[in-house]
């Protein structure tokens, strides 16, 4: 059935109730719906019409679908998406002619799209979470435009920000070193205090963790205190040689040349195998404290001396020095003793009667021993030589 307005337009109507056309007599394309709506169509055409078509109805699995040539879009309300049919809520275009899927562009004119919320504040706004790909495939690419850099400055590429309502949360951002080093890049982690919003750790294009600096100069650069174990105890901090069979703690302690090591503390397992501690700097000491106090010093001459003028012992009465081997002049005191003295002497050993054993031997030097039995100084020089004490 046909009806005609007074302009020529018409308006065709299948008697049998399964489709409608206004400006189209292609009433009986079934994949376009129980209503069509076109700018005209020539009688006997079996495409849609030029430029567009509108049809609404149960088609078999659309129930809104516009047209321009062969290119259609579509709202689908039947089908499980399998064989590469529409699937239940899809919104897709597709190429008939072709038989094969066509780009979908939303809002290219301006304004932001909204999935789960019905006030988009961005281009693209989702009110819950986004997954893309599976765990072992695919991956997200985000862009410059989606992560907020500038895309007139290639080095901006922008960053994902996690926000508290207004407030800055973490921002995770990702930097080109400069537009001509595509392949040189750096990411930055970026954290609130409470106070500021800035950077805290940055990981560098070779690979190296900067923690408080963003120019790390080795693979961790901690700028400030670093803890390690938990504060139960229990941390440990090894140190593995690589190449090199050397292992150091290196300390930089000049304000004046910050970039020049003042000593170190390191490990040696060549073919000399020691431990090394050494302070670098001209008329540097070395320090051995106890319970906060300095007991003990070697100075810049390789002189041991206990620290200031306090005296401390080397042993003790009951923890004792085995052997003591001196290659130099051994020197008790700094001044006379008084007649009255009760410490400050030289303490030799002493037996109950004459030696008869064959002492060892060390380079030039000859043992010495107090007899008490018989109140004689005992001396050994390939024989035992005794001296009477009065």
């Amino acid at each position: 059935m046909k009806l005609l307005d007074n302009l020529g337009g018409a308006f065709y109507l299948q008697n049998l109730g399964s489709a409608s056309g206004i400006g189209t007599h292609n009433v009986f394309l079934s994949t376009l719906g129980t209503l069509r709506i076109a700018n005209g169509a020539a009688p006997g055409a079996n495409v849609p019409a030029s430029p567009a078509v509108l049809a609404a109805g149960n088609d078999g699995n659309n129930a809104l679908s516009a047209a321009h040539g062969n290119l259609v879009t579509y709202v689908s309300t039947q089908g499980s998406g399998t064989g590469g049919g529409p699937a239940y809520g899809e919104l897709a275009t597709y190429d008939y002619a072709t038989n094969t899927p066509f780009n979908l562009i939303l809002n290219s004119n301006g304004g932001n799209v909204g999935i789960g919320t019905t006030s988009p504040a961005a281009k693209l706004a989702i009110a819950d979470s986004l997954t893309y790909g599976t765990a072992t495939a695919d991956s997200l690419y985000l862009s410059p435009l989606l992560t907020g850099g500038n895309p007139a400055n290639p080095t901006s590429l922008g960053g994902v920000l996690w926000k508290a309502g207004s407030f800055n949360a973490i921002r995770l951002n990702p930097v080109l070193d400069s537009p001509q080093s595509y392949a040189r890049a750096h990411l930055e982690f970026w954290t609130h205090n409470g106070t500021t919003f800035a950077e805290r750790m940055r990981l560098a294009y070779d690979g190296s963790i900067g923690i408080g600096t963003t120019a790390p100069g080795a693979a961790l650069d901690v700028a400030g205190k670093a803890f390690f174990g938990s504060t139960a105890g229990g941390g440990v901090l090894a140190l593995k040689p690589g190449s090199v069979d050397h292992t150091f703690l290196e300390f930089y302690a000049r304000t004046s040349s910050p970039a020049s090591r003042s000593g170190y503390l390191g490990y040696s397992a060549g073919t000399s195998p020691h431990l090394e501690m050494v302070n670098q700097l001209t008329g540097g000491s070395l320090f051995f404290a106890s319970v906060g106090v300095v007991r003990w010093t070697i100075d810049s001459n390789g002189q041991l001396l206990p620290y200031t003028s306090n005296a401390y012992d080397i042993g003790s009465n009951s923890a004792r020095i085995r052997s003591l081997y001196l290659s130099g002049t051994l020197v008790a005191g700094n001044s006379a003793l008084s007649t009255a003295a009760t410490d400050g002497f030289l303490y030799i050993p002493s037996m109950n009667g004459a030696p008869t054993g064959t002492p060892t031997t060390y380079g030039g030097t000859v043992p010495l021993v107090y007899d008490t039995a018989n109140n004689q100084l005992c001396l050994y020089n390939g024989a035992w030589k005794k001296v009477a004490l009065s």
